[in-house]
């Protein structure tokens, strides 16, 4: 069994939900051509930790496809995002966080308002 590499966090980057949320969106936000701090978006996640995006059902060519879940670990997302995140301008639009925290846990579901 391989152990996965894990990185350190920012302390400022972890005090909070709010600041991990803050945190996440500064790395993927940015110029065109700017590199991305992938390691900074590592250190956010514990291992084993999944990201499940909405996106159009894979093989489908239209954007008017059915949207489902894509459950995906960090590497996956990143591999994923990569490109994307780093040859468009990207910034943070206008939307809603929900939030549900339990003892051991947090579920978190970022709402897009299109503008």
């Amino acid at each position: 069994m391989t152990v996965p590499q894990t990185f350190p966090a920012r302390r400022s980057d972890v005090e909070s939900i709010d600041s991990i949320i803050a945190a996440a969106y500064d790395v993927i936000s940015g110029a065109a051509g700017k590199g991305r701090d992938w390691d900074r978006e590592r250190s956010l996640f514990i291992p084993g930790a999944h990201l499940i995006p909405t996106a159009v059902e894979a093989g489908l060519t239209s954007l008017a496809g059915t949207l489902a879940p894509q459950v995906l670990e960090v590497e996956g997302y990143i591999a994923r995002t990569r490109i994307v995140r780093e040859e468009w301008v990207f910034r943070k639009g206008s939307g809603a966080t929900n939030r549900a925290i339990w003892t051991h846990r947090a579920c978190l579901e970022h709402v897009r308002i299109a503008s």
